[in-house]
C-alpha cells in the first residue's frame, strides 16, 4: 500500500490539481530593504508554526557612520481573490460594515482580529515600533495607484469584482456602478476582471547606529494553506485514504511526503496510521485530519551584505502530529531537540530556495 501511494502522489502530481476542501497557503518572509553596503546580518531566529511565525534579527552596522533607511515587510500579491479576503483591510471593512448593518450580533470584530498579518508586529531593542501600512495598485509592474485615488475607488480587486456578497440592493448598485468605472479605465477585462493587483507593507524608518548592533523582531499569523481528510468505514483505510489523495497529490507531494524529517516517520506512514485509528472508532467520519501549509520566504534574506552568520529554523510539531518539508537544504541537518520542536542551524548561511512546511493535525472528534 505505500508503494501505491507515492505513485498515486506522483502521478497527481503531473495533473497540477487541487481539492475543492483546500486553501493555498501565501508565503511571506522577512523584512526588506535596499541593500547598503556595510549593514550584515548577524544573526536570524526563525520560529515556525501553524499559527505563529515570529523571526529575531541581529543586524550590525560595520560603518563608522549612523545609517537610516526605510524598512519594509511586504506581503505578497495574490492573483487568486479568494485567496487574499482574509487579510485585506478594505474587504474586512466592508464585510464589518455590512454584518452590523444586517447582522448587528455578528462576531465579525472577532474574525478579523484572527485574520492572517492582522496582529502583525515589530519590536526594536526590546520596544514597540510603530508602523506605517502602504497599499499600492500594480498593473504590469507599474503603480498606477494614482488613479484609483484620483476617482475614489477601492483597491482591492475583491470590492472590484465585487467577490463578496451582499444581502442588500444598495450594495449592488454600488458594486455594478464601480465595475462600469474600473472597465471605463482599462482597469477591467469586459468579463469583469480586475487587471491589476494590490500589493500591503507594513514599514517603519529605522537607524543603524555605526559599530553598533540592532535587535529586529517580528512575529504575525500567517496566511495558512490547508486541507482535510474525513475517515469513514465504507472501504478499508488504506482506500479511503487513496481516494481522498487523488485530487490534492500535487499540492500533497510538495512536502516530499515518502521522505522523514527530523523524525522516524513520513507524512505518509502518518496518513494511513492516522486512518486506521480512526477506522476503530465508533462513527470515523464524526472526526478530520487536518494538514497545514506555511510558507516563508526566505531568499529576502539575501538582501543583506554577506551571508546570514548564524541562521537557526525552529519548527514547533503538533502533539501528536507530524511535519514534512519541501526544504531546500539537506534534511539530515534538520535535529529533534525535544518532543516537540525540530531544529536547524547553520553557519554563514545563504538562502537558496524557499520555504514550504506541512503540519499534520492527528485525528480528533
Amino acid at each position: 500500500m505505500r508503494i501505491s501511494l507515492i505513485f498515486l502522489l506522483m502521478i497527481c502530481g503531473i495533473q497540477n490539481v487541487r481539492a475543492n476542501d483546500s486553501a493555498g497557503s501565501v508565503g511571506a518572509g522577512g523584512i526588506v530593504f535596499h541593500k547598503t553596503p556595510g549593514i550584515v546580518m548577524e544573526e536570524e531566529d526563525l520560529f515556525i508554526s501553524p499559527d505563529l511565525v515570529k523571526v529575531s534579527y541581529i543586524f550590525k552596522n560595520n560603518t563608522t557612520k549612523d545609517k537610516t533607511i526605510e524598512v519594509f515587510f511586504p506581503i505578497p500579491m495574490q492573483s487568486s481573490l479568494s485567496a487574499q479576503i482574509s487579510w485585506d483591510e478594505e474587504v474586512q471593512q466592508e464585510m464589518k460594515e455590512q454584518e452590523n448593518r444586517n447582522h448587528p450580533s455578528s462576531n465579525q470584530a472577532q474574525k478579523m482580529e484572527e485574520a492572517p498579518f492582522s496582529n502583525f508586529s515589530v519590536i526594536v531593542n526590546g520596544k514597540p515600533v510603530q508602523f506605517k501600512t502602504e497599499n499600492r495598485a500594480l498593473k504590469d509592474g507599474k503603480d498606477i495607484t494614482a488613479v484609483f485615488q484620483k476617482h475614489a475607488l477601492p483597491l482591492s480587486p475583491i470590492l472590484a469584482s465585487c467577490s463578496y456578497p451582499t444581502e442588500r440592493e444598495e450594495d449592488n448598485k454600488k458594486c455594478g456602478e464601480r465595475i462600469k468605472l474600473y472597465k471605463k479605465l482599462g482597469l477591467m477585462t469586459s468579463e469583469g476582471h480586475p487587471l491589476w493587483q494590490k500589493q500591503v507593507s507594513y514599514h517603519w524608518t529605522q537607524t543603524f547606529p555605526a559599530g553598533k548592533e540592532v535587535k529586529i523582531e517580528h512575529s504575525y499569523r500567517p496566511a495558512r494553506g490547508f486541507i482535510f481528510f474525513v475517515p469513514n468505514n465504507t472501504r478499508p483505510p488504506e482506500e479511503v485514504l487513496i481516494q481522498q489523495l487523488m485530487p490534492s497529490g500535487a499540492w500533497l507531494s510538495q512536502a516530499y511526503p515518502d521522505r522523514p524529517f527530523g523524525g522516524k516517520s513520513d507524512l505518509i506512514s502518518w496518513l494511513i496510521q492516522q486512518f486506521r485509528r480512526a477506522s476503530s472508532s465508533t462513527n470515523p467520519s464524526n472526526g478530520m485530519i487536518w494538514i497545514y501549509e506555511v510558507d516563508y520566504i526566505l531568499s529576502t534574506g539575501s538582501n543583506w551584505e554577506g551571508p546570514i552568520k548564524n541562521f537557526t529554523l525552529t519548527i514547533e510539531q503538533p502533539k501528536g502530529g507530524i511535519v514534512s518539508s519541501g526544504w531546500p537544504i539537506e534534511r539530515k541537518h534538520v535535529k529533534a531537540i525535544n518532543s516537540h520542536q525540530l531544529q536547524f542551524h547553520q553557519k554563514n548561511f545563504k538562502p537558496v530556495g524557499d520555504l514550504k512546511i506541512f503540519f499534520g493535525i492527528p485525528y480528533t472528534q
